[in-house]
This record gives structure tokens, sequence and C-alpha cells, in this order.
């Protein structure tokens, strides 16, 4: 797992927010219930317990982030979306092959989680997706990033017809993206 997370070639930003994630450290309500510094362990954005996982996965805008983001590392592995775990953002201890293809979904799920980590508030789907466009960008532009990722973050944004327009509009997407 700690070579997963070393050799994930992202912003130190994405990496400390991942480091958090992992060792379960992000001040969720639950968490700062436990120590008294909020009355109550529910979600403000929602009202149900706010744990770790809850911001990530389950919580209105990060589910459906998470959802996008689950059919895109399912394309890209050509499995059912249903086999790639939540596990995986809080215990990154798989392995893949090709290297590239490993290191391209440990790559979309540390900007993923730094995403959400760091716009829990203000976060919106059209946002995140621009976010991981202008981080996509700062990896291309690396001399060794066939070594890396190869073109697998292709694979990631423009496997879908919707999604290839110039702005994303979350109003046509639909809400869970199917397989074509």
């Amino acid at each position: 797992m700690w070579n997963n997370f070393y050799n994930t070639q992202t912003s130190e930003g994405a990496g400390s927010a991942w480091y958090v994630v992992i060792h379960n450290i992000l001040p969720t309500y639950t968490r700062l219930h436990r120590i008294h510094l909020v009355e109550s362990e529910a979600c403000s954005l929602c009202g149900k317990q706010d744990t770790t996982l809850h911001q990530l996965t389950e919580c209105r805008i990060s589910q459906e982030i998470w959802d996008w983001t689950r059919t895109r590392l399912a394309l890209i592995h050509r499995t059912d979306r249903k086999r790639i775990p939540t596990d995986w953002l809080l215990w990154p201890s798989f392995r893949l092959w090709p290297r590239q293809c490993h290191q391209a979904m440990l790559w979309i799920l540390v900007n993923m989680v730094y995403y959400v980590v760091q716009n829990r508030r203000t976060m919106s789907p059209q946002d995140c997706i621009e976010f991981l466009h202008r981080t996509r960008w700062k990896t291309y532009q690396r001399k060794k990033r066939m070594e890396l990722v190869g073109n697998y973050l292709e694979v990631f944004f423009f496997l879908n017809p919707w999604f290839r327009a110039s702005r994303f509009n979350v109003n046509k997407c639909p809400t869970r993206c199917s397989y074509m």
C-alpha cells in the first residue's frame, strides 16, 4: 500500500489530502463530536452520520462525483463498475497490470479525493471535471508521461459522447452514467 502512496505522481497537496483520508484523520463531524467540538455528529449538508466514507462517496454531490469516477475507472479496468470498491479510496492496497494503468487509476483516485476534501461545501461535478482536466494537463507536461500513465487518462475523460462537449452541462448529463 505504501508503494502505491509514494509512487503516485501527484501534487504535494493531493498526496497530503490522501494521507489524511488513509489514516482516517479527516475532521468529520463524527470525529469532532467525539472530542466535544461540535454538538452533533450529523452531516451539515444532508443530516446523516458524517464519516470519511460519507464525505467521499455518499453525501450529495460527492456521490455523483464518485459514481462518475467509478464508471470511468471500470472502463479503464475493463470491468463492471460494481467491481471497483470504495475501499480503494481509503486503503489503496491493490495492484493492476500494466503499470501505466495502475498509475493512472491511482492518479484518478488521489485527485478525486483531493478535490472532494478541499471543496466539500462548494463542489459541483462540472468543477470537479474541470479540476481533473487541469491536473491532467500538468501531468501531461512531464517528460516521462508515457512511462507514468500512458494514454489511460485519455480513456478516463473521452469515452462518453455527452462529455465531449467543451463544457460539462450537469443538466443534460444523466445522473448515473451508463456503459456505451
